[in-house]
């Protein structure tokens, strides 16, 4: 009688393949173990055929034998139920395997791809840096330049003031060419000299006027550049990121390439802008050699102002000059003959103004002193009412320049003409005894 053993199989596929060739191996043995037991089993349903105990006893031993192999079979056949489960497992297994294996080589050929573009990367890189390093000099030299600007600035805001002084010399020589009647001539073709400089002036501000704004434009290129400047910092950071960051990195290497774009397009425009730079420093240089002969000409006409001061009168200290007469408004208080007489011993008389102009020049002049007190000049009619008359004893011409309601004589004692408190340039007569600031006007006085 042939009996398998009790074995067991541990788990895992070698045990598995090493119980399936173990079957394989004793397969007509176990074939031929069954037929026998099936011939035994026969027999055994005649036991009224046999006699002898011992052997009933072996056929029953036997039947439970077989009993137990049969057990044992089923246990071989759940094993082997398992092994094919497992086997079955194992090629999904070995399925997936080839399938993660074809994936990791497709990875493979990405991250070899990545790492290409990584280098070529790389290199852009190291390109955008040689290129920052050449806008860096070009920005270094425009600096430079800018300085250089800003220096000629300096010295155009120097001319600038040197013209301011020009202009008002020549607002001075305006004021002394009215009264400069006698050399009227050779005042005109000073006058017309002065006119050519002030057109030539005016060019200049014009120009200095284009000198801001082409500095206006430089500056502002210049916070373009650092603004550049700072995108490209940033974007060579992103530069340095792993491979997950590859996307994002071909992203910025565009926009850094747009950046370089732009870049260089500012830096044309910085080049050109130079070019107008170097163009205006020329006109400058230009306008300073215009201004120097400006201001040589300028000092010839103050000489020749001067000399002909010399030989003009002039007015006696504090008087001020108004056609050709010399005016004082004085800021002490006085009747009216009080101030008559302080004007004699003055060298002169009560300011007499016989026209709108110099009525006008006159209230202007006794503002100029004070503004709340009334001043006398000299007009009265002290000798027949209401027959008005100058100091110098002519009559009251067509002009006059009453306030309304004046002259009323108040009480029959009012014969003396002052300018009030209100109505600077308006007359009004007073007592004479009132005390009041007054006018006085003398004639120039001879070299």
């Amino acid at each position: 009688m042939f009996f398998l053993p009790d074995t067991t199989y541990p788990g895992g596929a070698s045990s598995r393949r090493g119980v399936c060739s173990f079957l394989r191996a004793r397969r007509s043995f176990l074939v031929a173990g069954i037929a026998v037991l099936l011939s035994l089993g026969v027999i055994g349903l005649a036991p009224l055929t046999f006699s002898n105990k011992q052997e009933i006893s072996q056929l029953s031993t036997t039947v439970d034998a077989l009993k137990v192999n049969q057990d044992n079979m089923r246990q071989l056949s759940a094993t082997v139920d398992a092994l094919k489960r497992d086997q079955d497992a194992l090629k999904r297994d070995q399925d997936a395997l080839k399938r993660d294996q074809d994936e990791v080589t497709r990875d493979q050929d990405e991250v070899k791809c990545d790492q290409n573009d990584i280098r070529q990367l790389s290199a852009t890189v190291d390109i955008l840096k040689r290129d920052q390093d050449a806008l860096k000099r070009d920005q270094d030299a425009l600096k430079r330049d800018q300085d250089e600007v800003k220096r000629d600035q300096d010295e155009v805001k120097c001319d600038q003031d040197d013209i301011r002084q020009l202009s008002a010399t020549v607002d001075v020589l305006k004021r002394d060419q009215d009264a400069l009647k006698r050399d009227q001539d050779a005042m005109k073709r000073d006058q017309d000299d002065v006119k050519g400089d002030q057109d030539d002036m005016r060019q200049l501000l014009t120009t200095v006027d284009a000198l801001k704004r082409d500095q206006d434009a430089l500056k502002r290129n210049q916070d373009a550049l650092k603004r550049d400047q700072d995108n490209m910092k940033r974007n060579r950071d992103d530069v340095k990121g792993d491979q997950d960051d590859m996307r994002q990195l071909s992203t910025t290497v565009d926009a850094l390439k747009r950046d370089q774009d732009a870049l260089k397009r500012n830096q044309d425009a910085l080049k050109c802008d130079q070019d107008d730079m170097r163009r205006l420093s020329t006109t400058v240089e230009a306008l300073k050699c215009v201004l120097y002969k400006e201001r040589k000409q300028t000092a010839t006409l103050e000489k020749r102002l001067h000399e002909i001061k010399q030989t003009l009168p002039s007015c006696p200290e504090g008087y001020t000059m108004w056609r050709g007469t010399c005016f004082k408004a004085f800021d002490t208080s006085k009747t009216f003959s009080g101030a008559a007489n302080a004007c004699g011993a003055d060298g002169g008389t009560l300011a007499m103004p016989q026209d709108a102009e110099t009525n006008t020049f006159l209230a202007s002049l006794s503002k100029s002193v004070s503004h709340i007190r009334a001043f006398w000049f000299g007009l009265h009619d002290r000798r027949e009412e209401g027959r008005f008359q100058w100091m110098d004893g002519s009559a009251l011409g067509s002009y006059r320049s009453w306030a309304p309601g004046q002259p009323d004589s108040h009480d029959g004692n009012e014969d003396c003409v002052l300018y009030p408190t209100s109505q600077k340039d308006k007359w009004h007569d007073r007592n004479c005894h009132q005390r009041a600031y007054f006018i006085c006007q003398a004639a120039p006085e001879r070299p």
